[in-house]
């Protein structure tokens, strides 16, 4: 049992802090408060009820706009000290605040509540786009000239990565993802990194075509790719058949 360090309100009613509380209830609360503060740019109205199905415990934020509505439960897995997490719309909810099997198929777990939080807001972006007020910051830069690039593309197949390292590179620094054009093993095209704290963690390497006529169409394509790949990698691009875009 774990006490607890704050209270909560639930149906209006506010919980104290005196007395310990379920550890599955408890990380539910630790992921929104979370998850609460990742929302202050959001234009999204919601309110909590709690859930219980004597396997698992924990709270449902009913979230709603005027155009879309979501809920996410969120407990601690049963089996494990996993965080299960659980989005879906209205039509897979009941009347005592249980998610139904069509939306159980979708549960995902997280090792912790840093990255349970992490998807599921991106989860919210994909499906609350307008009700987000946030700007995307893209840094382009080219290490050769457009020319360059053109004529080093056609001799990919006798270059490898130390002969030019990054040709050129785009970072999207509101996502944490940066895509370089290189060249590996004689195949020209693009590998994807994660950033965090200006460290680079290389995912992988994808050969591919690019519209090389200038500076500007070869940004729009490494940033239509690291679009692309980041729908990919995060795992949201699928439409549950709810409707919910994962």
């Amino acid at each position: 049992m774990y006490r607890r360090k704050g209270g909560i309100i639930i149906d209006n009613k506010y919980l104290g802090t005196k007395f310990e509380i379920n550890k599955s209830f408890s990380v539910s609360e630790d992921f929104f408060n979370k998850l609460e503060k990742s929302l202050d740019n959001a234009s999204i109205d919601g309110y909590y009820g709690v859930f219980n199905n004597c396997r698992e415990q924990g709270l449902v934020l009913k979230l709603y706009t005027n155009y879309n509505e979501l809920n996410i439960w969120t407990c601690e897995c049963r089996n494990t000290d996993d965080v299960m997490v659980i989005v879906a719309d209205n039509t897979c909810i009941d009347e005592k605040n249980m998610f139904d099997e069509k939306a159980y198929k979708a549960v995902k777990y997280y090792k912790d509540i840093e990255s349970a939080v992490e998807s599921t807001y991106r989860i919210l972006k994909k499906n609350f786009a307008i009700s987000f007020n946030t700007t995307t910051e893209i840094i382009f830069n080219t290490n050769k000239s457009i020319h360059d690039i053109q004529r080093i593309s056609m001799d990919a197949k006798d270059l490898d990565y130390e002969d030019y390292h990054d040709l050129a590179t785009l970072y999207n620094k509101t996502d944490g993802y940066a895509v370089d054009l290189i060249i590996l093993d004689g195949e020209f095209g693009l590998r994807y990194s994660k950033v965090d704290n200006d460290e680079y963690e290389n995912i992988t390497f994808e050969k591919t075509d690019l519209d090389l006529t200038n500076e500007t169409t070869l940004m729009l394509g490494m940033q239509q790719k690291l679009r692309e790949f980041v729908d990919t990698e995060l795992d949201y691009n699928y439409e549950f058949n709810s409707g919910i875009k994962i």
